[in-house]
């Protein structure tokens, strides 16, 4: 049984942030994923000025504002096409970038995940599930199953892993 500092179960862009932040740290991290890879796939998104002060934090702001889009104002509309209320976004925010940018998430993604994989204290896991979490005094215990993806047809079951977050 492997001993962490930190067992973390997913890899969303919550995760890669957490993971990337404690690595700096020096904290010895296990990441377990269920997905074999990043997601890929778009997903509506936005961020606010204290998710960027993060990736600033991460060294990952500059390739994020390149790929970001400028949001410069909402509208909400009743079924008529009247204009219910504004929201004016076409300024900067308390952090001197613009108000609300619009994100396409696997960009975003890509350069957390680099940022993680460049601490050598954090193991990722992808293509684990996690399936059992046991709670004792001063430690808990993670069991983990490799998902099966066909890669080794002669495997007599999921593989299983356990790995303990110590005190």
């Amino acid at each position: 049984m492997e001993t962490f500092d930190v067992v973390q179960v997913g890899y969303g862009p919550v995760g890669q942030a957490m993971a990337a932040l404690l690595g700096r740290r020096g904290h010895r991290i296990a990441v377990f994923e269920r997905q074999a890879g990043l997601y890929g796939l778009p997903r509506v998104g936005g961020v606010d000025h204290e998710i960027r002060r993060i990736l600033q934090s991460l060294e990952v702001a500059g390739e994020f504002e390149a790929r970001t889009y400028p949001a410069r104002g909402f509208d909400f509309l009743n079924a008529a096409g009247k204009t219910l209320a504004h929201l004016d976004w076409n300024h900067k925010g308390e952090s001197g970038w613009d108000l609300r940018p619009l994100v396409y998430q696997p960009d975003l993604e890509d350069a957390l995940d680099r940022a993680v994989r460049s601490q050598p204290t954090v193991e990722l896991n992808q293509g684990w599930e996690a399936v059992h979490l046991d709670q004792h005094e001063d430690h808990v215990e993670l069991t983990v199953e490799q998902r099966d993806t066909g890669a080794d047809p002669d495997r007599p079951g999921p593989l299983r892993r356990r790995c303990r977050r110590g005190q």
